[in-house]
């Protein structure tokens, strides 16, 4: 797996926001590696909306 794009998340809503513009992005490509890759933000982002939820 490629290197993930750092996403600012400080609070839950600005990951949610980056989470909409994420799944926003994965519907306009059809490129299978930069689908690849759009997954693997999502999976980061919500991975620190967790960490900030349960903090």
């Amino acid at each position: 797996m490629g290197v993930r794009r750092a996403y600012p998340c400080p609070t839950v809503e600005d990951c949610d926001k980056w989470l909409r513009a994420l799944s926003e992005a994965l519907r306009g490509t059809t490129d299978e590696v930069e689908r690849a890759r759009i997954r693997a933000d999502i999976d980061a982002v919500l991975e620190r909306r967790l960490r900030l939820k349960v903090a």
